[in-house]
């Protein structure tokens, strides 16, 4: 298990699984990841092993902010353990579904690809 971390906006990760020879993601590229999402005290939100992996371009693709900085931080190969807090994901409104109003949120994220 890796060094628990925390970016300057305030994702708090843990890279558990690191491909050394693998390049990172950045801004305009195009990822393809798999998660699991749930709320901080453990209900479900989504699991892309039904669905497939989400398909994005960083810094443009229609996810939440946080997904956008925390694939940044990775190689294909990678997976982390990740907490977004609330005003890098759904913030004051929620989903209008499952996710309430000033939610943070978990991912246990892997980057699939990158193009």
């Amino acid at each position: 298990m890796g060094r628990h971390k925390e970016t300057e906006t305030g994702i708090r990760y843990d890279i558990y699984h690191l491909e050394e020879d693998s390049n990172d993601a950045k801004s305009g590229d195009v990822v393809s990841i798999a998660y699991s999402l749930h709320l901080l005290d453990g209900t479900r939100i989504s699991d892309t092993k039904m669905s497939g992996p989400v398909t994005f371009k960083v810094g443009q693709g229609d996810v939440v902010s946080g997904l956008h900085e925390a694939v940044t931080l990775l190689s294909v190969g990678d997976s982390v353990r990740l907490i977004l807090p609330s005003y890098l994901a759904y913030g004051l409104t929620g989903d209008q579904n499952k996710i309430p109003s000033n939610a943070a949120l978990f991912y246990d994220l892997s980057l699939v690809s990158l193009d």
